[in-house]
């Protein structure tokens, strides 16, 4: 698994580079610049990921969360 990880972050860093290398406002002009934007990229969505599996919708539908002390707190937004 650890593997495929590898390899699809350096794939995304080749596949980036090739579209941002010849533009001229562009931010990544080589592969370190590229593997540093994949990396960076896949940790986001991973933390993003596990941000919203913490939520939970009680059966009214409203959005919970737990803390770290197990603790149920209602989510203030989701209200009005």
């Amino acid at each position: 698994m650890l593997l495929i990880a590898l390899a699809l972050n350096l794939i995304a860093a080749a596949l980036v580079l090739s579209f941002e290398r010849d533009t001229p406002n562009g931010n990544i002009h080589s592969y370190p610049d590229a593997l540093w934007w994949a990396v960076t990229t896949i940790r986001i969505l991973e933390r993003l990921d596990t941000i919203e599996a913490g939520l939970q919708v009680d059966e009214r539908g409203d959005q919970r969360s737990h803390d770290s002390a197990g603790v149920r707190s209602s989510d203030s937004s989701s209200r009005t």
